[in-house]
């Protein structure tokens, strides 16, 4: 599986799959929409464990599953559908592409899928790939640039795909 050649939608199409309420940032290929219930019901989905159970790649799309938010969380959208707006929010900084939001309602679990990028974090690097660590700086001042705030920015969250840092 690969993440589809569209232009993004930043408001998604709010649209049901199966018993799933989804906010789809790109048009959705039948097969695609078939798998996402499953992925949805199971604790995490058969492929490559990039975090935990919790963020699962599979193929060219990475699957990231967020808890049920506390009595407080119930009052906001999904974390999916939060987490895939940072990504309009954050641009032009370079950050992976959201697909699909799913939850089953706000009280619930929901899950994120979004474009797979093959990189390398920053913690694994750390002063061995000279390029990356002369390219950190910049991208850094990029984000305060564009007023972007990561509420978690630490080294896992930084990767390099040898020619530039994505968020």
């Amino acid at each position: 599986l690969r993440f589809p050649d569209a232009p993004l939608d930043e408001r998604g199409t709010a649209r049901r799959v199966g018993a799933l309420c989804a906010r789809a940032y790109v048009p959705l290929a039948p097969e695609l929409e078939a798998r996402l219930s499953d992925w949805f019901a199971v604790e995490h989905a058969d492929g490559q464990a990039l975090r935990g159970r919790e963020v699962v790649r599979v193929g060219g799309l990475v699957l990231k599953r967020f808890p049920a938010p506390s009595v407080f969380g119930w009052v906001r959208a999904p974390r999916a559908t939060r987490s895939a707006a940072r990504h309009f929010w954050c641009l032009p900084v370079a950050s992976p592409r959201p697909l699909v939001a799913l939850w089953r309602d706000f009280r619930g679990a929901s899950l994120l899928v979004r474009e797979y990028v093959e990189g390398a974090l920053l913690a694994e690097l750390a002063g061995r790939d000279a390029p990356a660590d002369a390219a950190l700086s910049e991208f850094l001042a990029s984000l305060a640039r564009h007023d972007v705030l990561h509420g978690d920015l630490h080294p896992r969250n930084l990767l390099w795909d040898g020619a530039r840092w994505w968020l």
